[in-house]
């Protein structure tokens, strides 16, 4: 018996979804990103994270929803807010993007064409390009390595920020990490709680910004998150 394949485009309407953006002082980035954002038609939410200036009339002349922070409180606290929204005004599903133009809004429509049947679909990068730092290679090799020996689940980037989410997924688990650990807290209870988890190849951009990422403070929350949760059920 041939199964019909349904598609995350053929089963989604453009006010189901909201692209999650958190942002912590990279407007001069983010900017670039507006007009390739704006192609999809999605609802687009900002969280800032307490940057010392926000540009409003540039985020209300695109049409942009705005959430702010009075003070920074971490990539994962930023990310639970836009999660609660999503799920306040009953969006089906989310994508987060990284506002520093490390991650390109075209590769959405790979996402798009993915088999609806996941429930959290994970950008990976390309890791043998040149331009990515030898740490960022190694910590992330040694992360996703990890993660799949414990999860029993193949784990492509363990630490890639672009995703979509299944509301119901959010809705299912609770998130308790405020930095960048969250992002392994929900690829961990995920597996978990038996969500379906899905990789898709997109661009890997380095723009010469500084990260956020501070390797050694974030792979001892990465340690810490995979201890605390990562032989839980």
């Amino acid at each position: 018996m041939k199964f019909q394949t349904f598609y995350l485009k053929e089963h989604t309407e453009m006010k189901d979804i909201l692209i999650l953006i958190p942002i912590y002082n990279c407007y001069h980035l983010f900017k670039k990103m507006v007009p390739i954002l704006k192609n999809y038609d999605f609802d687009i939410l900002i969280i800032d994270d307490g940057s010392d200036f926000i540009p409003k009339n540039f985020l209300r002349n695109n049409g942009i929803k705005l959430l702010s922070h009075r003070k920074n409180k971490g990539k994962g606290a930023a990310l639970k807010t836009g999660f609660k929204y999503a799920i306040e005004h009953n969006y089906k599903g989310v994508f987060t993007l990284d506002g520093d133009f490390q991650h390109h809004p075209d590769d959405i429509s790979k996402f798009l064409s993915s088999p609806d049947s996941y429930d959290l679909l994970v950008g990976k990068r390309n890791f043998n390009k040149q331009s990515m730092p030898i740490h960022r290679k190694l910590s992330n090799y040694l992360t996703s390595k990890i993660l799949s020996s414990i999860l029993k689940v193949k784990i492509e980037d363990s630490q890639s920020g672009f995703r979509f989410i299944k509301t119901r997924l959010i809705k299912d688990i609770e998130l308790k990490s405020d930095n960048f650990d969250l992002e392994t807290e929900l690829l961990v209870k995920a597996a978990h709680n038996n969500y379906k988890i899905g990789f898709i190849p997109i661009r890997t951009i380095y723009n010469n910004s500084s990260s956020n990422i501070k390797g050694f403070i974030d792979t001892f929350r990465f340690l810490k998150v995979v201890i605390k949760y990562g032989f839980k059920k």
